[in-house]
């Protein structure tokens, strides 16, 4: 890999001059800001052709990251620091595309050139000696990405073996009174099987630091920042050399290990009185391609792929910060919603939005204080109870409910969590056409 570096300027730091931007270039840089990657890809199709070419290359680098297609994601933003670079926007435009790029590179398993660009993006912002506006925060943030990049630099990206043509079906645990939190499937790694807990709300695979030596996993790097509902939390990064499930085998897994002994807070793991065991995330559950759960037979199963998204065909399901999310309709009003399996409610949705857009905020609620915890330790939150409501999900209607209001500052409507995805006979989780389907 070539040599990367950075042009640093005093003007970068502070923005570039803003020239005047026409009604199609402020919508699309609008959907990018809002991450609101399912509209726009509706909406680049018609613009695309009105914008000016660094414009569509940034567009379309998000939409690649947004629907699974690092590789293509890579290529277009190399390209824009090799020729762009100093177009860029440094806050708004530049730093964002590096850390998305070093992020991509690390899907896919290159590792060493993640950590170049990194440790390239560090020795240059260690330079600026006058007071910058959360420059210290990035500092602390890109140097903890690097320390994990750089610790994978010479391990082999993980890889999927499908042991038998055809896929698999896997019994679920849900009816036993400790795994009720959501869905436990058998995992084998070395000649030890135990339960995983199914979270597609987990951007990462997790596993507390007991389990970890159990099971032989190999430890890369410490004191890596993990963020989750608490909070950021420090943990170990290791690696998991074979892991079964089915008739799927993935080697060379991440596993971020916390150095408690389980994986939630204590305080919760005692009002409870279960953990939820080990978590297999997103970080996996994208890479097996195709995700069947039918929870109302209590299995699941990986099919293997038909064909990968390409541009120009229509998602309903896209990942931001490794978070599946979809698009979800309340009669007119549309509402962009996170896939959460470990949210053990039907759904919780930000009460902004119920505010804004949905029409049955007048009707009777009730309010609990609950103490939510995970990653980064607890909090406590004021959760209204909604009245049951309709919503459409993949054109299926059904009526939520056990659903609750939270105040967060999420970038998005809400969470649909656990109590709604057992209602359905089939979900399909197919990450290369980027589609989520409910049956």
């Amino acid at each position: 890999m070539r040599k990367v570096t950075f042009t640093l300027l005093a003007l970068c730091l502070f923005g570039l001059p803003i020239h005047s931007q026409t009604k199609a270039e402020t919508e699309v840089r609008t959907l990018i800001k809002a991450k609101d990657f399912l509209m726009l890809q509706h909406r680049y199709a018609d613009v695309k052709d009105s914008l000016p070419p660094l414009l569509n290359t940034i567009t379309e680098a998000y939409l690649d990251y947004a629907f699974n297609r690092p590789a293509q994601s890579i290529e277009k933003i190399n390209s824009l620091m090799e020729h762009h670079q100093q177009d860029l926007d440094w806050w708004e435009e530049l730093l964002p595309l590096v850390m998305l790029w070093s992020e991509q590179l690390s899907i896919v398993g290159r590792y060493a050139e993640s950590a170049d660009i990194l440790q390239a993006m560090l020795s240059q912002l260690r330079t600026v000696d006058f007071p910058v506006e959360g420059l210290n925060k990035a500092i602390e943030v890109i140097a903890s990405f690097h320390r994990q990049s750089e610790a994978l630099r010479h391990t082999p990206p993980m890889t999927i073996r499908r042991l038998l043509t055809g896929s698999k079906k896997v019994r679920m645990t849900m009816d036993v009174p400790q795994t009720k939190i959501g869905w436990m499937v058998p995992v084998t790694i070395g000649n030890i099987k135990m339960d995983f807990l199914l979270d597609t709300g987990a951007a990462v695979n997790l596993m507390s630091n007991k389990d970890a030596k159990r099971l032989g996993v190999r430890i890369m790097a410490d004191s890596i920042l993990v963020g989750g509902m608490g909070g950021l939390e420090l943990m170990q990064l290791g690696i998991i050399d074979t892991l079964r499930i089915g008739n799927v085998e993935c080697l060379n897994s991440l596993v971020w290990i916390t150095y408690n002994e389980g994986i939630l807070p204590k305080i919760i793991r005692d009002s409870l009185g279960f953990d939820t065991g080990p978590i297999l995330g997103i970080e996996i559950l994208r890479s097996l391609g195709n995700v069947e759960i039918s929870p109302r037979k209590h299995t699941v199963c990986f099919p293997k792929p038909v064909a990968a998204s390409t541009m120009g065909t229509t998602s309903n399901m896209m990942l931001v910060e490794r978070s599946p999310r979809i698009e979800a309709h309340h009669n007119q009003t549309r509402l962009l919603l996170a896939l959460d399996s470990g949210l053990s409610m039907s759904a919780c949705m930000k009460a902004d939005s119920v505010n804004r857009y949905m029409n049955f905020v007048n009707t009777p609620q009730t309010e609990e204080r609950l103490r939510l915890g995970g990653i980064g330790g607890i909090k406590g939150a004021n959760l209204e109870k909604l009245a049951d409501f309709p919503l459409k999900v993949s054109n299926k209607e059904v009526k939520i409910e056990n659903a609750y209001a939270e105040a967060g500052k999420y970038d998005y409507d809400g969470l649909l969590g656990l109590h709604y995805f057992n209602r359905m006979d089939k979900i399909i989780f197919d990450f290369k056409k980027m589609t989520f389907t409910v049956k």
